[in-house]
């Protein structure tokens, strides 16, 4: 079954301009003694590229030759968007299972890099404390020392949430108030460790 024609897409695809040049095998390509570009082989001998599912038929004309002639190649598409899965909990079976809201995911993922830009502004400069940090960024105090506590969130669940894998219920006030010891993070978050 045709799906659609690719003409301009595939024109300059590698694995075209590959058959076409071994199909085309023995006739000069050349212009001036410099070989044929990709593109310029394909502007000059290709007709038509169809895909069809699961290969490509190919219309080309040979040079001398007022016939076109077709072939098949074996194609597969390229995959498409990569698989998102949701790391489900492994004790409670009530829990939702929809994966964590876009707009709470992009809150958590801002607060964890503002709390990382925080500790590393305190750590390169000694002068700066956090009641200073506060007063510049109109916060308090707590809040400075609560966005802090992100930085020491699991590696593995913060890639998990910028990956969409979390499931909803996990916010900054569950984070925030995680143990330090990253096998308990995750039984008290209830995902399994990567």
């Amino acid at each position: 079954m045709r799906v659609r024609l690719l003409e301009f897409q595939l024109r300059h695809s590698r694995i075209v301009a590959a058959t076409v040049r071994s199909l085309l095998n023995g006739l000069p390509f050349a212009d001036g003694g410099e070989a044929l570009s990709d593109e310029t082989l394909l502007d000059r001998y290709l007709d038509r590229v169809t895909l069809y599912s699961g290969h490509l038929a190919l219309e080309f004309h040979a040079p001398g030759s007022s016939e076109p002639k077709r072939t098949d190649v074996t194609w597969t598409p390229p995959p498409g968007r990569p698989k998102r899965e949701i790391l489900l909990p492994h004790k409670d079976s009530q829990k939702d299972h929809r994966p964590i809201k876009s707009e709470v995911r992009e809150s958590v993922v801002k607060a964890i890099a503002l709390g990382r830009k925080w500790l590393s502004e305190l750590i390169s400069n000694p002068q700066l404390t956090m009641v200073a940090l506060a007063e510049r960024e109109g916060r308090s105090k707590r809040s400075i020392s609560m966005l802090l506590s992100l930085n020491f969130v699991a590696p593995d669940i913060v890639r998990a949430l910028i990956m969409g894998k979390l499931p909803r219920g996990i916010s900054i006030t569950k984070l925030v108030h995680l143990p330090a010891d990253w096998s308990q993070q995750r039984e008290q978050l209830g995902i399994a460790g990567q």
